[in-house]
């Protein structure tokens, strides 16, 4: 499948040079003509040639975000005419809602526009705020492309880059991800406020509150072993600030239970409980067998006086095959919530 994605848009690159055999005149000329038809009336093909067209709005008046403006709207008229014959036949599973069908398209279609050359630009003109631009390739061209599948679509949102931008559709992410993933995802209500609340500095740590608990991204942008191993030394000395510094600096790197689990584990214990949240839910998530998350969970939920919840993360831990450590972990908070209870 990955061959076949990669050979589309090799054959994207071919054709965009192809356009300098055709005259300029010409595909100009076809333009003026069917220019109506073209902006208005949504044609996409005339006369031996297919358009895209792209509209870009600025955030604001400045000189700046009208320039963004402009280039914006070369990346989307390339993107609809990618649209127009790539994505005319795309079956979807239906998982996604028809809002995020919408999104994740846009987003599709801006992302492989992004890495293209531009083709032949025929109309480009700024009304009120917004750009408008055309850009025309030869149809025959595009007669070689294949439609994209469901597959290749998603292989392409999901990798890092695209997941993680600023522009990424999240709500559409989410559903894009969750569409094949193995496991259920986990219960947030009682953990949403935390997770609002989690501040992190990292690009890509920022994510994860969104992720934490619904789906799994298969982040790793590097070696976080290193990070991992110091994290557990300073740990070891109770050197707990330290620690964390590391984990986190470990779980920028690569998302992966054992970086995320500890460091969920140290940000409880030094108070960082909306951090702890998201690292924790999101190592549950990643190896639902371990009790481990679920027993720091359960600390965060006593530590906020909702003895409900604490047990029934003790239980969510008890299911899952307990060791030693996790057993005497679920006493202790019993006794803390039952002390609780009884004082009350």
């Amino acid at each position: 499948m990955k061959m076949r994605f990669n050979s589309v848009w090799i054959v994207w690159s071919a054709f965009v040079l192809a356009i300098g055999n055709a005259s300029a005149e010409q595909v100009h000329a076809v333009f003026e003509s069917n220019k109506e038809d073209i902006l208005e009336n949504g044609i996409r093909e005339a006369e031996g040639f297919r358009f895209g067209v792209g509209v870009g709005a600025p955030l604001t008046d400045n000189q700046s975000s009208l320039r963004a403006a402009q280039g914006k709207s070369e990346l989307l008229a390339t993107g609809d005419l990618i649209r127009s014959v790539a994505l005319s036949d795309l079956e979807w599973p239906a998982s996604i809602s028809e809002k995020s069908r919408q999104a994740l398209s846009e987003y599709y279609r801006f992302s492989v526009s992004a890495t293209l050359s531009c083709t032949t630009k025929v109309y480009q003109v700024r009304e009120g705020r917004n750009w408008t631009t055309v850009v025309a390739v030869p149809a025959k061209q595009t007669e070689k492309i294949g439609k994209v599948a469901f597959p290749e679509l998603r292989e392409q949102l999901l990798r890092p880059k695209y997941v993680f931008s600023e522009q990424a559709p999240d709500e559409a992410i989410v559903e894009l991800i969750c569409s094949q993933q193995e496991f259920p995802p986990i219960d947030r209500a009682p953990w949403e406020s935390n997770l609002g609340a989690a501040k992190f500095e990292n690009f890509y740590l920022r994510k994860l509150p969104l992720f934490a608990g619904r789906c799994i991204v298969a982040y790793d942008s590097g070696d976080s072993k290193k990070g991992y191993e110091k994290g557990m030394r300073a740990y070891g000395k109770g050197l707990l600030p330290e620690a964390y510094d590391f984990f986190v600096s470990a779980a920028e790197k690569s998302w992966t239970f054992d970086v995320l689990n500890m460091a969920g584990n140290v940000a409880r214990r030094i108070g960082k409980n909306d951090e702890a949240v998201a690292f924790l839910l999101y190592a549950a998530q990643l190896d639902p067998e371990k009790p481990f998350p679920w027993v720091h969970l359960a600390f965060v939920a006593q530590q906020k006086g909702n003895s409900e919840l604490c047990e029934s993360c003790c239980k969510e831990a008890e299911a899952r095959n307990p060791d030693k450590w996790t057993s005497e972990q679920i006493a202790i908070l019993r006794k803390r919530i039952g002390d609780k209870t009884s004082e009350k």
